[in-house]
């Protein structure tokens, strides 16, 4: 969820005690990261590195580009694992980490501008690119 409120608005309405400790640590991690970004959205523009999406795609990108940074977050709708592959060189990309889950176990590489990820079942990962301004 905290992947979701990154481009938008934070909206918190569970019960927060009731949170495992990993649980609490993600949400920490995902508030301070949306804090960040908060200081940039209402000037960065809008990426779709995949055109608008639908409801039958399995592997969506959504993100903002601001300045000399890409913020790109990848969604695995699926019920299986998946790997996606997308050129990112027309945003001028350069290099990549991944920002959420800071501690996520998640396979990806960036080489002459093509970004390829594996992703979980059902899993959302957040990236930061450098870019070419």
């Amino acid at each position: 969820n905290c992947v979701n409120s990154f481009y938008g608005i934070m909206h918190l309405c569970s019960k927060l005690e009731v949170l495992s400790e990993r649980q609490k640590r993600l949400l920490k991690e995902g508030v301070a990261y949306y804090r960040k970004l908060s200081e940039i959205k209402d000037k960065a523009f809008p990426i779709f590195p995949c055109g608008i999406t639908s409801l039958d795609d399995d592997i969506v990108y959504a993100g903002l580009r601001y300045e000399n940074k890409m913020y790109v977050s990848v969604y695995n709708m699926s019920c299986k694992a998946k790997r996606t592959e997308i050129d990112l060189s027309r945003y001028g990309a350069k290099t990549v980490k991944l920002v959420y889950p800071s501690d996520a176990e998640n396979k990806y590489s960036f080489k002459d501008g093509v970004f390829v990820c594996e992703m979980e079942k059902t899993s959302a990962r957040s990236f930061e690119f450098s870019v070419n301004n």
